[in-house]
């Protein structure tokens, strides 16, 4: 991307310009030569990186500041503009405003994300980046001698401020007063270590945090695919460190996630007062029947809900035999269910090609 290295010389000409006392027209004149051939590089390089099929980004694309660059006064508060001749200053301001709104096209294209395109871009890093198998998390839940929901809650909370404090967010934009009234801090300090201390600007962290998350019970939920956007656009300006550190916490939030989700499924089994013996109760079923709660497949007591179809019961029954290796594929399901003939349903599925409504979300819920 060198042709645009040269927005960096286009800028330093024009303060080079600014800062000399120039009464030779001759060298204003070689002045103007002189950026209006780089401008004229750089639109061109700009011209062909809009019609390039190439897939862009900030960290390959911008070696400047974009807050700037995109503003046509930026350049053209030079006196340079004020000191040509009328026509030729003309000629050079169209240029440069030109110049900045092919800028401003591309920064756009870039933002233009593709979320499987982002995924595939953030898997590869975080196989090259993030190489531990044991987490900070794992060795902590091994010296607990309580383990529930309160101190699982409260190490979500403790290491969602770590990763704050270090500043993840600094480049997502200002929070507006409305974000920041919603931001309850004495809330949070009441799960983080008393001695914790939080800088002064934490507060402003937190609102821009809550932009990518939501709450699923006492899930702190991450939006995976607005998050890595945000890392995507801003991949080169985060450090290595902060690269690392990001995938470290998603990480650990899922294994946080994953055990709040084990006990909720006890809890569950203990208010419906079923016994554990059975492979169709058990604290591993009682993670995907969580799920499958959530979509509104199943009710409470994990019998089928008067919306969900047969042939989105066979969906379920296959992978969730699967995952809980039971011998007989449909029949636990229908005695538990008190439908009959899923395998028919199986069968008329293949025959058809057709897929279940919503099967995707189905998929979902027994992908790990």
């Amino acid at each position: 991307m060198a042709k645009l290295d040269l927005l960096l010389d286009i800028e330093g000409l024009l303060e080079s310009y600014d800062g000399l006392k120039v009464k030779d027209s001759f060298m204003t004149d070689s002045f103007r030569a002189c950026v209006e051939t780089q401008v004229e590089k750089v639109n061109d390089k700009l011209n062909r990186l809009l019609t390039s099929k190439t897939k862009l980004s900030c960290r390959n694309v911008l070696t400047a500041n974009f807050e700037t660059m995109t503003k046509p006064d930026h350049w053209l508060k030079s006196k340079l503009f004020h000191v040509l001749p009328k026509n030729e200053s003309l000629v050079l301001r169209e240029k440069i405003e030109e110049m900045v709104e092919l800028l401003k096209a591309l920064m756009l294209r870039i933002k233009d994300v593709d979320p499987d395109y982002a995924g595939q871009f953030f898997g590869k890093l975080k196989n090259r980046y993030y190489k531990e198998h044991i987490t900070d998390y794992e060795l902590w839940k091994a010296d607990l001698a309580d383990f529930n929901m309160d101190v699982l809650s409260e190490y979500q909370a403790e290491i969602t401020a770590d990763i704050l404090i270090l500043g993840v967010l600094k480049y997502d934009r200002a929070p507006s007063d409305d974000e920041m009234r919603k931001v309850d801090l004495e809330k949070l300090q009441k799960k983080l270590k008393h001695d914790k201390v939080l800088p002064a600007w934490f507060k402003e962290e937190c609102a821009k945090i809550r932009r990518y998350t939501h709450w699923e019970d006492d899930l702190f939920i991450i939006d995976n695919h607005r998050l890595r956007k945000y890392m995507y656009l801003n991949f080169g300006k985060l450090s290595h460190d902060q690269h690392i550190e990001l995938y470290k916490y998603q990480v650990q939030m899922n294994q946080i996630h994953e055990d709040m989700r084990k006990l909720m499924a006890l809890e569950q089994c203990a208010e419906l007062g079923v016994a554990q013996t059975s492979e169709l109760t058990s604290e591993a079923a009682m993670i995907y029947w969580h799920r499958l709660m959530e979509l509104g497949f199943v009710d409470e007591n994990c019998k089928l809900k008067p919306g969900t179809s047969r042939q989105q019961a066979m969906y379920i029954a296959e992978p969730f035999s699967e995952v809980l290796g039971l011998k007989t594929k449909w029949k636990d399901f229908e005695d538990f269910w008190g439908i009959r003939n899923l395998a028919q349903e199986k069968w008329a599925c293949q025959q058809t090609g057709a897929m279940p409504a919503r099967y995707q979300e189905i998929d979902h819920v027994f992908e790990h």
